[in-house]
């Protein structure tokens, strides 16, 4: 859709070398940030599926000392990832984050911008302007949002976890996943 928005633009309007320049270079930017957001989505959906098999296989099982040990590997996995994943999920959001700001420049102190063609309508222009800008702030949205539901459920697997009663346990013992 940005890239088919972004061409439509130029091929109502005279095509100029630069012009030209100007999309080829956004093409290959948007296609990169399409790849690096979908990587990003596949990966969260990994960590989810990770927290996931881990309730599944606890609850078919119902062995504490493997949960212990399976919940320790799910946990440093999902550390890990975490951390490697922010700095690609901070530079996709800073990207966005300029793109929105480049957005609110434009219209408030370039009306007659060159990036408003004037052989078009204004709103026809801001059409075209902001369906090449929201899908990769849609992209990041959508990513960020299923990383914190990955955070959520593990979140709430500890305690779903000691609601669990096998067989008889002390009350004043505390379970596994308190220490």
């Amino acid at each position: 859709m940005m890239l088919s928005c972004l061409w439509l633009g130029d091929v109502f309007t005279e095509p100029s070398l630069e012009s030209i320049i100007i999309a080829v270079c956004f093409s290959s930017t948007a296609v990169g940030c399409a790849a690096v957001s979908y990587t990003q989505l596949h990966i969260v959906a990994g960590m989810d599926l990770a927290v996931d098999s881990f309730c599944i296989n606890f609850f078919r099982e119902m062995d504490l000392e493997q949960a212990l040990n399976e919940w320790n590997t799910v946990q440093a996995t999902l550390r890990q990832v975490s951390t490697k994943l922010s700095r690609s999920m901070l530079a996709l959001g800073a990207s966005c984050g300029a793109s929105l700001i480049l957005l609110a420049e434009y219209t408030f102190f370039h009306t007659d911008s060159s990036i408003f063609v004037d052989q078009l309508q204004p709103g026809v222009q801001m059409a075209f302007f902001l369906g090449w800008l929201f899908p990769p702030v849609l992209l990041f949205l959508y990513s960020m949002m299923r990383a914190a539901g990955v955070t959520e459920k593990a979140s709430r697997v500890a305690p779903l976890v000691n609601s669990w009663h096998f067989g008889e346990q002390e009350e004043d013992v505390p379970s596994w996943m308190d220490l």
